[in-house]
């Protein structure tokens, strides 16, 4: 009996790495212009996009975990905020879960791919495309036919 309970307990202490979260963090903040534009490209994952009063842009949360490279540049009233993965992945993975916080008046350009994105409190125009993915806006004004655009793929 006691040769078994070792055995579980070593199992189970050598399954916990495999566990382990492989995703990488992100905390970055970078002054930005408070009508600026804003271009955001994610593939997998989860994203939040709000405004806030202050003239910066952070980006925060986790990383995909087959991420190749993060940009995150700012230069005059652009920026641009860009997960790149390889063209083909193999495997599952939980994506990226990213918070992006902009200055009010931005204007945002969200291009996605198989994830959700949730905006809030964003005055300067939204346009989101993508395949997949679910679209949640709360709180942004000047969200019309002139402002906002959805177009997604369905297969």
């Amino acid at each position: 009996m006691n040769n078994w309970i070792y055995l579980t307990a070593v199992a189970l202490l050598l399954s916990v790495p495999a566990m382990a979260d492989d995703r990488r963090s992100v905390d970055e903040v970078k002054a930005a212009e408070s009508d600026g534009f804003v271009q955001i490209k994610i593939v997998r994952g989860s994203l939040n996009v709000s405004g806030w009063d202050r003239n910066e842009i952070r980006v925060s949360g986790l990383l995909d975990e087959d991420t190749e490279e993060f940009i995150f540049d700012v230069r005059g009233k652009d920026a641009e905020i860009s997960v790149k993965l390889p063209h083909r992945t193999q495997g599952w993975s939980d994506g990226s879960d990213l918070e992006v916080r902009v200055p009010m008046g931005s204007h945002v350009d969200v291009s996605l791919v198989s994830t959700d994105v949730r905006l809030r409190d964003i005055t300067g125009g939204v346009d989101v495309s993508g395949v997949s993915g679910e679209v949640k806006d709360r709180k942004s004004t000047r969200l019309n036919s002139s402002h906002l655009v959805i177009s997604y793929a369905v297969f």
